[in-house]
């Protein structure tokens, strides 16, 4: 019934790890037709591959997972999700009540196991009327998307033998209709805004994470309305977009706006979180449809929760500011492989193709040095808690949600981090190319104070260098896997595999 009641609700994908106590949902899951089942034996690959395909389709994924530890290991992606503000349902089988704590096998407490991390929690009693648990039910699925979205836990207690606890449930009742608030600004703070936005001498946007290509093309309307330049971060995807009114180089501490209009989610580079520390003072708005905390300066002046694509068709047309901003690319160091690999990468026809960006180097090098194009791509990362893990399984969930080829640059130690996350590539319908910058160990410390610990200590304990064989693990999961190591080899390769749509891991070994 449960399964049943949140395929009704719109569920369609449901991504599932093998296990005993679970056997009833998964049973109930394969009598159906309506929605699509992925299987994965590692739950926290898993439970990353839900999050990209609800990052890409807006909507709740499924999670079945046994009990014990297999609950557990997804902690990971629901800190992701809880932080980047993506809608998971995660069904948990359990024991009944009264053989929980007695040191049954496979047995941990699993009620609220997730923390503040989860939006909601129940814990379904074993027996109930049908119409208690759908409710319950429906309440979790819309507690995942309301008010913030972000994951969601029903802990399903289910008593040998399982295969009986699998019965069908008949005459349920419709789901209630439930019909959320738009999110939009009453006409008296509209007109406010309005009159605020029109006396501005020298305003500029700032753009954040931007969830989806339709929030990218509100948020350029509102800079095209508003005719102030706009600094974009790489997670916007506007970072990459060759327009007058957007900056394409880091040098803007001269930029000294009287008011800032920031739009989206969190901000990538260290540099734009200081200049807007530097103009402590100024009048900073902040507009995002769920109204999420990324003040860490506390800098903001006046927030406002508003829908990004209904702020675009009524924010106020102003005339020209002429502050136009040049397309300047940043120069490339001669020797700094891994800055020309993100431009190289970022110089392709972005149409029908999304950019998944790792989470360390990789976003900060596209952000610093990606060439601006013609088109916008939706450019994605895990930039919630920005771990490294789940990453190859994030970029394939998010692949398949939204049915477009899809581009990963991602660092040698991400791979290792996920190399589980290669066996979901094999569910895919459309082209995953994973690009893999390998320095041989973690290249982002050598950035930080800690570099100048002593080459000992930096190298054992933070670098950690490998000489791992990449392609033997893209060996065993049967994943093509081209090993490049001079910017010629690679270019050609990339260059055909995007042509040719080809799936797999280009590998690029840095001097």
């Amino acid at each position: 019934m449960i399964v049943h009641q949140l395929i009704e609700l719109g569920c369609q994908y449901f991504c599932l790890a093998p296990g005993s106590r679970s056997a009833p949902l998964v049973q109930a899951l394969a009598s159906e037709t309506r929605a699509q089942a992925i299987v994965c034996h590692d739950e926290r690959s898993l439970g990353f591959f839900a999050l990209g395909i609800a990052k890409a389709t807006q909507k709740p994924t499924v999670i079945i997972v046994t009990s014990g530890t297999a609950v557990a290991n997804l902690f990971p992606a629901v800190v992701e999700a809880s932080q980047a503000l993506v809608p998971l349902i995660i069904l948990s089988a359990d024991r009944p009540q009264e053989l929980r704590a007695l040191g049954g096998n496979q047995t941990i407490d699993q009620n609220h196991i997730f923390g503040r991390y989860a939006r909601a929690f129940v814990d379904l009693p074993e027996e109930a009327p049908a119409e208690y648990v759908q409710n319950q039910v429906q309440e979790l699925y819309l507690r995942s998307m309301h008010p913030t979205p972000g994951p969601v836990q029903i802990n399903c207690p289910f008593r040998e033998p399982f295969e009986q606890s699998s019965k069908q449930f008949s005459g349920l009742r419709s789901a209630t209709r439930s019909y959320p608030a738009t999110k939009i600004l009453n006409p008296h703070r509209l007109q406010s805004l309005h009159e605020r936005l029109r006396i501005a001498q020298s305003g500029t946007v700032v753009v954040g994470h931007l969830r989806s290509p339709a929030e990218q093309k509100s948020v350029l309307q509102v800079i095209e309305r508003l005719g102030w330049p706009a600094v974009c971060d790489i997670s916007s995807g506007l970072r990459l977009l060759k327009h007058p009114l957007l900056r394409h180089d880091r040098q803007f501490d001269h930029v000294r706006p009287d008011l800032l209009l920031q739009i989206g989610g969190r901000l990538t580079l260290k540099a734009t979180h200081q200049w807007l520390h530097s103009l402590k003072g100024t009048t900073h708005f902040y507009l995002d449809p769920w109204l999420e905390n990324q003040d860490p300066w506390l800098t903001v002046t006046d927030r406002f929760e508003c829908d990004l694509e209904w702020f675009s068709e009524h924010c106020p047309v102003l005339p020209n500011s002429g502050q136009m901003f040049e397309v300047v690319e940043t120069t490339l160091a001669k020797n700094d492989e891994e800055a020309w690999l993100a431009r190289c990468v970022s110089q392709i026809n972005w149409k029908d193709r999304v950019l998944f960006a790792g989470t360390s180097l990789p976003i900060r090098y596209l952000d610093r040095y990606g060439s601006a194009g013609s088109e916008i791509p939706w450019v994605v990362s895990n930039r919630g808690a920005s771990g490294i893990d789940g990453i190859i399984s994030t970029a394939a969930g998010l692949a398949l949600g939204c049915g477009k080829a899809l581009v990963l640059l991602c660092g040698d130690m991400t791979f290792l981090h996920d190399v589980n996350g290669l066996s979901l590539l094999k569910n895919l319908s459309v082209p995953l190319l994973i690009v893999l910058v390998n320095n041989r160990g973690n290249g982002i410390f050598k950035s930080l104070p800690i570099a100048n610990s002593g080459q000992e200590i930096f190298e054992r304990y933070f670098q950690t260098p490998h000489d791992y064989s990449l392609n033997k693990a893209s060996e065993l999961y049967g994943v093509s896997h081209w090993t490049t190591r001079s910017r010629t080899e690679f270019s050609e390769r990339y260059q055909t595999s995007i042509a040719n749509n080809l799936s797999g891991v280009l590998e690029f070994q840095t001097t």
